[in-house]
């Protein structure tokens, strides 16, 4: 952030000049010039190398490739770590902020208001695009809950990593 919000820091903000992060991909002869208009995040970043390589493998990415992105209105989650702890997810033209610390919520519609100056989420709160946010940024939260609980990998043989040990 360059002091848009009156922030300078990531750590005290959720607004898209936090997250917003250009990519520059450079392979002459193998990808032609442009640019995709579609949120993308770190997610897609893996999915994206495998889709260049031509790589047809299963996998248990979340993201897509930036190339097969086509829907400008898919879910994108934001989070920022530091110390306020702000989870986000952006389906264009909305973006639903979440705070960890105070439980405060944020609904913007960035197509009529790009500088997040207006949260909407009360006036909103019911609706079922408010709802959908609500549970990618809660899928978020029992994601975090499954990497915390080491649940990601089953236990080789189905028992415990120390029986096995």
């Amino acid at each position: 952030p360059a002091g848009e919000h009156g922030l300078y820091s990531n750590s005290e903000g959720f607004y898209e000049e936090f997250f917003r992060t250009p990519c520059l991909l450079l392979w002459p002869g193998r990808v032609a010039p442009r640019v995709i208009e579609v949120s993308c995040s770190q997610l897609d970043v893996a999915p994206t190398i495998l889709d260049l390589l031509n790589i047809q493998t299963s996998n248990h990415f979340e993201g897509d490739s930036i190339f097969l992105a086509s829907d400008p209105s898919r879910v994108v989650p934001l989070v920022q770590p530091y110390l306020n702890g702000y989870l986000a997810v952006v389906s264009y033209p909305y973006k639903y902020v979440f705070h960890l610390n105070d439980k405060m919520e944020y609904l913007f519609n960035l197509a009529v208001d790009p500088g997040e100056r207006s949260n909407i989420v009360r006036r909103e709160e019911n609706s079922d695009v408010a709802q959908r946010l609500r549970t990618n940024v809660n899928a978020l939260l029992w994601h975090e809950t499954i990497l915390e609980e080491n649940r990601v990998w089953p236990p080789p043989g189905g028992r415990q990593y120390e029986e096995a040990n």
